[in-house]
């Protein structure tokens, strides 16, 4: 069998069974994304994938299992679940690995190779919980971009990258790469014009003066080349702990089955998503009309936005207590 060529498996002297055709469909998307440098994947999700291959034929050797089409069912499921819990794995990271055997079992499923639909039970789903999220104040903001990181270009390269997320208020798919060819000048004022990769909705976002500064003091004029998401999440914690961001934070994680309550510093839990949930939370704090805020951010519905900032019930009554309501006579 092959994908590409989609041949009919019945006409095989051999059928493809799960594991080798997700190992084959990770193959064909790696060389797409090679030949390229775009593809319907990342090269984090094709990662992701392999992981979970990785550790489904773990799991087989351990418990002597076949994992074939037609043994994937809620047997396999709370099985699976179990061996990842025994491995001291996180909620999170156990639901991926259960959203990732979903996609390549609808992927089979949609060429015609599978054709069992167990993995379709309400009960067979992605399990999660919230993660410690955070947001960094605008005095950590500035403590980060205040720093000289000339000696460490790498280092300066991530968080100028961070703070044009900061700025725009953009996941790091539109963010990384910005730079002048998304610049348009309306009535005399410069924006970017950004088209969410996520929404396909095009965006307008004033560009910020701090970003005009950045990019005249270290880039030409222009914005700081794309980084790897992964080296960008690896620099800015590196960067957030030189600026002294180093707050405990309590983290409550599922690990092995069980809650678990752990206090982090708050550089350890900085990553690219900060910089989006920091403009939209510093925004609102600001008050920045919620309905601007969420034309730049992308939220859809104000239940959602306001599940998505990180505003203290304090924060709240403070912004409130702003309002013309408050300070009639």
């Amino acid at each position: 069998y092959n994908i590409i060529n989609k041949k009919d498996p019945e006409n095989s002297t051999k059928a493809i069974e799960f594991l080798e055709f997700g190992e084959q469909f990770v193959e064909q998307k790696e060389k797409q994304l090679g030949l390229t440098s775009t593809g319907s994947l990342s090269l984090i999700t094709i990662r992701a994938y392999k992981q979970t291959i990785k550790k489904i034929r773990e799991y087989s050797k351990a418990y002597g299992r076949k994992v074939v089409f037609k043994t994937i069912d809620l047997e396999f499921y709370y099985s699976f679940v179990n061996y990842l819990e025994e491995k001291d794995m996180s909620l999170n990271t156990i639901g991926k690995h259960i959203k990732n055997i979903i996609a390549l079992m609808n992927r089979a499923t949609e060429d015609g190779i599978n054709t069992n639909l167990a993995y379709k039970h309400r009960e067979f789903r992605r399990v999660s919980e919230n993660t410690t999220a955070i947001y960094l104040t605008t005095d950590e903001i500035s403590k980060i971009e205040n720093l000289n990181l000339s000696k460490n270009k790498s280092w300066e390269q991530a968080r100028d990258l961070f703070l044009i997320g900061y700025y725009t208020g953009q996941r790091v798919s539109d963010f990384n790469g910005l730079g002048l060819k998304d610049i348009r000048t309306f009535d005399g004022k410069e924006v970017f014009e950004i088209t969410q990769k996520k929404t396909s909705k095009t965006i307008y976002i004033p560009v910020h003066p701090n970003l005009k500064s950045i990019f005249q003091k270290r880039y030409n004029g222009d914005a700081p080349p794309r980084m790897p998401e992964l080296q960008i999440n690896e620099y800015i914690k590196k960067v957030a702990a030189k600026a002294k961001i180093n707050e405990n934070v309590i983290s409550v994680k599922t690990k092995g089955g069980k809650k678990k309550s752990e206090p982090q510093k708050k550089y350890a839990l900085i990553g690219t998503h900060t910089a989006r949930r920091s403009f939209c939370t510093n925004a609102y704090l600001s008050k920045m009309p919620v309905i601007d805020i969420m034309a730049i951010s992308g939220h859809t519905t104000e239940k959602e936005f306001y599940k998505y900032i990180k505003v203290t019930p304090q924060e709240r009554a403070v912004k409130i207590a702003d309002s013309a309501f408050f300070k009639m006579n």
